[in-house]
């Protein structure tokens, strides 16, 4: 299961992300391109996670994750 992220644009003003990691995530993108693809002035870009930085603490009490922060990578809207 991929993790993906569509980035909003109109008229070359970022207006923020979707992102989905559900089992049905590539339907839940393809219902938003194609509604944004109808209207003019939006420009959508297309990331998938490639991967995760995440920072962690190691104590005598063990390891305990700080943070963790998806990584993504470009991703076509055809390879959909």
């Amino acid at each position: 299961m991929n993790t993906y992220r569509l980035m909003i644009h109109q008229r070359d003003r970022l207006l923020g992300h979707f992102e989905s990691g559900t089992p049905y995530s590539e339907d839940a993108i393809k219902t938003i391109a194609t509604s944004l693809n109808q209207c003019e002035g939006y420009r959508l870009e297309l990331l998938v996670a490639c991967g995760e930085k995440r920072l962690v603490e190691s104590t005598s009490q063990g390891v305990r994750l700080l943070y963790s922060e998806l990584l993504f990578k470009p991703f076509s809207l055809d390879e959909l």
